[in-house]
């Protein structure tokens, strides 16, 4: 995290409860998991790249332009955009900025 002070502690607890679930860790690591399933998955449509705009949102402490090289590979028109004093989580981190890029992108700035 860009600013570990964004993280407030009800913010852990909500974490840590969800992750105590049963199956808790089970479905974070999952997620990492099926990365090479998706990526086979996805790789026929690199064929026929979305022709809508996409909006890619990096964090410039989290990969950063990164977000809208890999989208280029799959889309058309990316509107790439870099969110400062952020990292993982954006939405807690710099919840404005994130909200200005989504506002700018469906005013179609």
């Amino acid at each position: 995290m860009w600013d570990p002070s964004a993280l407030a502690e009800e913010d852990i607890d909500e974490i840590v409860h969800s992750a105590e679930q049963p199956g808790g860790t089970r479905a974070i690591s999952e997620m990492y998991r099926a990365r090479q399933t998706d990526a086979e998955q996805n790789r026929p449509h690199y064929a026929d790249p979305i022709s809508c705009p996409v909006l890619a949102v990096g964090a410039q402490a989290y990969l950063g332009d990164e977000v809208s090289k890999q989208l280029a590979q799959v889309a058309r028109d990316v509107r790439g955009t870099v969110i400062p004093a952020s990292g993982h989580n954006i939405a807690l981190e710099n919840p404005a900025a994130l909200a200005q890029a989504y506002l700018d992108f469906f005013a179609g700035g």
